[in-house]
């Protein structure tokens, strides 16, 4: 089932990981994209977010324990070769980051950071003309990462396992792309917020897309921080990054969009126009993931309109003047408008 033509070609994969920290065990999900040059070697990316938090060995200045969760993302590199008819058998290694977060976030526990390489081996098992289980196993090597008495480095190290299903790397037979506007309607320090954007997608054979994309609240929000008269700033969220989409056809005219976003973000206290001079400033800077499902229904053969929802999850984040990472991560609806083709 595994073509022997000297081709270029893409997958995408749904990742489940299995490991440990401190003894710990830790359930992670996420996902690669790959582009395979070739009979054998690919280049790619992944990201992986853990799911579970597990007791940290640090405590509070109250004396509560923290919680710590993980996230690995960076580079994929691979060499594939057939083992039989059926079987793909995938070298490779991850070279990129990763953090350490604990919760609740507060400034005496801030994430710890470090890079990571981590040599893998998958066995990949045909089921179709077009997908394929996996499973494999990897050993993460820590560098950059502070080491103290109580979190070493070799309590963050060690084996994962991975399951994955995979679209089977085939020939690209089609290209196409799309731009589309976007707004979304979400939460954010527990007022309702309409943010605007737009991503610019390439996709190949009407079904895997990368790309780009970059959103703002528009309206005005407040924060917990107000100046010296009680006035409140106004927060702005921004975020910006790479798109992740598979797109499967449910009908002639109907389609389901699966997306992550992987993006850097940050937020902007303006100040209360009340005839005081406060400074504009930056709290901070961190990461945001969000997955989303949109079902998108052609309204002719270059425009069409989606409706869906996603989830903004944060990582590398630090409470920043009393906004929690709570008050900005959360559940929001989309709408967008689809300008393109991408589909024969």
């Amino acid at each position: 089932m595994f073509s022997q033509e000297a081709i270029q070609k893409g997958y995408i994969e749904p990742l489940f990981d299995y490991t440990s920290i401190s003894g710990q065990p830790v359930l992670s999900v996420g996902g690669k994209a790959m582009w395979v040059v070739g009979r054998h070697f690919g280049l790619g990316g992944s990201v992986l977010i853990s799911t579970n938090s597990i007791p940290s060995p640090y405590y509070s200045p109250g004396g509560d324990r923290y919680g710590m969760t993980m996230t690995r993302t960076g580079f994929e590199f691979e060499y594939l070769f057939k083992a039989a008819n059926t079987i793909l058998v995938t070298a490779g290694i991850l070279v990129g980051g990763g953090s350490i977060e604990f919760s609740p976030s507060d400034t005496s526990r801030l994430p710890r950071g470090f890079y990571l390489l981590e040599p893998k081996l998958h066995l990949g098992v045909s089921l179709s003309d077009y997908s394929m289980v996996t499973l494999g196993a990897g050993y993460r090597l820590l560098f950059k990462y502070e080491d103290d008495a109580i979190l070493t480095k070799k309590n963050i190290q060690g084996l994962s396992i991975d399951l994955g299903i995979s679209t089977h790397p085939k020939q690209v037979e089609y290209h196409g792309g799309y731009i589309a506007p976007v707004m979304k309607s979400a939460s954010l320090n527990g007022h309702s917020a309409l943010l605007l954007g737009a991503k610019a997608m390439w996709v190949m054979d009407g079904q895997f897309g990368v790309g780009g994309g970059i959103y703002v609240s528009a309206n005005s929000i407040d924060s917990p921080e107000s100046n010296a008269f009680g006035n409140p700033y106004t927060l702005t969220l921004s975020y910006g990054g790479v798109h992740l989409e598979y797109i499967q056809t449910l009908g002639r005219d109907c389609k389901l969009m699966v997306d992550m976003l992987c993006a850097g973000a940050d937020v902007k206290y303006s100040p209360p126009n009340d005839g005081n001079k406060n400074p504009t400033f930056y709290p901070g800077q961190f990461l945001v993931w969000e997955p989303q499902v949109n079902l998108s229904i052609s309204l002719s053969n270059y425009v069409a309109v989606g409706i869906g929802a996603g989830y903004r999850l944060l990582s590398q984040y630090q409470t920043y003047h009393n906004l929690q990472k709570n008050d900005l991560q959360g559940l929001s609806s989309n709408l967008t408008f689809t300008f393109g083709r991408f589909c024969k």
